[in-house]
């Protein structure tokens, strides 16, 4: 998980983001189920929504230290949001960005 975090937030910090910027980028982080689709595989040691919320919030500290204005499309790990209202946080925060996270083995 640590290798696949890292890499993912380098990948983001080449976009830009720094608290000098007068508009930061907006990102919006979906950690993914549950949803009208399930609530997503379930790992040996950790299940999808479990490994995907924790990512998340690693992930909205790291980039909002760097600069950038992140959202999450849900509060709560077990909050049920559909598909649809996933993408309208995105749009409704006019996001520059959109990372939906999965992982289909824990």
């Amino acid at each position: 998980m640590r290798v696949f975090l890292a890499t993912a937030l380098a990948m983001l910090g080449t976009l830009g983001g720094t608290s000098q910027e007068p508009d930061a980028p907006i990102v919006v982080i979906d950690p993914g189920h549950p949803s009208e689709i399930g609530r997503g595989t379930t790992g040996k040691s950790v299940s999808e929504m479990e490994l995907c919320w924790k990512v998340a919030l690693l992930a909205k500290e790291q980039l909002s230290d760097q600069g950038w204005e992140v959202y999450l499309t849900k509060q709560s790990m077990n909050q049920m949001v559909k598909n649809r209202d996933r993408a309208a946080v995105a749009n409704r925060v006019k996001a520059d960005l959109m990372v939906r996270l999965h992982a289909d083995y824990a």
